[in-house]
């Protein structure tokens, strides 16, 4: 049974994701918590003495997410065992000014006769390892065929150019066609069952973070703003998905009193909760134990559920959290911020209760691996 579960490519591919993030943990941990203090320090009122030292701490706390790519790739490539400096470069073409702005003009841009799909990939996690690995296969199969002289001069050029090609054209896409496959299955079920649209789609933001494609609905939401001041719910939604990370990483906290890793499911859980970031949490905890991904995305259903019974949704853009909650305040209409902090306050109650039941389930062995996501404290 141990073994078929190995064997499992499902099973293999989020073993994967857990070990290239796990380096990268760390900065995301920093990264969360500055942007916390710059909420906390926010409401102090002492930026306004000196605006320009608000936006020097974002640009530092937003980099760690904005090059999330770049740094996976880092990670990765120590987990696939080829040149770093090789991945970093494919993964940076990605997020290079001028690639953006290229992908970002009206006119259809082509790759000799091949078509370029147009995309987006800061803080996006999956394309970035999805590369490394081709650069992986790539590169020992070229070292394989070559001598001394080939791999020293020619090896370089050839693994980075036709890498970073593939990743433009295929590996890139690829995930961004998964994410606006998973939007289409959502825009139809809004039309068949709104109720259910919404908690289909509050379970699998998980998903779409981890893919990069969250994105998208972002674009959804600021047209929606722009034209009517209002957006459907999609902000709801990852304000759920937020608050169900967040119960698992704490609900993770209690399971493990004696667990070094403890302190870090607190801080995870509180920069879900108060910061709306996420990344600690869902590359730390849920990912690295697959069942918690499991818990974190059913409890997001089940505050769906709610969502789309009572249909709150937000006036502005922002992260969603609790530190920013009166996002769903609507004068003359104060039932909404109620059902916005209920449906999010269902996934955070179901996702604590579901981890902490979680650990009276799971053998013995299993229960030593709950916290094997973060890495040492010292490291």
């Amino acid at each position: 049974m141990k073994r078929s579960l190995k064997n499992n490519p499902f099973s293999r591919l989020f073993d994967t994701i857990s070990s290239c993030m796990k380096p990268v943990i760390s900065v995301l941990m920093a990264a969360g918590i500055l942007k916390l203090l710059i909420i906390l320090i926010g409401y102090t009122g002492l930026f306004t003495l000196s605006p320009q030292t608000e936006d020097v701490l974002s640009a530092v706390s937003n980099a760690a997410f904005y090059f999330l790519p770049v740094f996976t790739a880092y990670s990765s490539a120590c987990h696939f065992r080829v040149n770093p400096l090789f991945a970093m470069v494919c993964a940076a073409v990605l997020l290079l000014p001028d690639f953006i702005e290229l992908l970002s003009t009206q006119e259809k841009i082509r790759f000799l006769f091949l078509p370029v799909y147009k995309a987006s990939y800061a803080f996006s996690v999956l394309p970035a390892i999805l590369l490394v690995y081709v650069l992986s296969k790539l590169t020992g199969s070229l070292e394989k065929v070559s001598n001394k002289t080939f791999r020293t001069f020619f090896l370089p050029v050839i693994t980075i150019t036709f890498t970073s090609i593939i990743g433009i054209l295929f590996v890139g896409p690829l995930c961004t066609i998964i994410g606006n496959g998973i939007s289409a299955f959502i825009f139809e079920l809004q039309e068949i069952n709104p109720v259910l649209s919404w908690a289909v789609f509050s379970a699998l933001s998980p998903f779409l973070t981890m893919t990069g494609t969250s994105w998208i609905f972002t674009a959804i939401v600021l047209e929606s703003l722009g034209n009517t001041g209002m957006e459907i719910g999609y902000m709801v939604s990852s304000f759920i998905c937020v608050t169900a990370i967040a119960g698992v990483a704490l609900g993770a906290y209690f399971n493990e009193p004696g667990s070094p890793e403890r302190h870090a499911y607190l801080s995870a859980g509180l920069v879900a909760l108060f910061a709306g970031i996420t990344e600690p949490a869902l590359y730390g905890i849920c990912i690295p134990k697959k069942s918690l991904l499991a818990v974190a995305s059913a409890a997001s259903f089940a505050g769906g559920i709610y969502q789309g019974i009572f249909t709150p949704c937000s006036t502005v853009y922002s992260f969603p959290s609790v530190s920013t909650v009166l996002m769903f305040y609507q004068e003359g209409n104060p039932s909404n911020l109620f059902h916005a902090i209920s449906a999010a306050a269902i996934g955070f109650i179901t996702a604590l209760a579901l981890t902490i039941a979680v650990k009276y389930i799971r053998g013995p062995e299993q229960r030593g691996q709950a916290h094997k996501g973060f890495p040492p404290p010292h490291s």
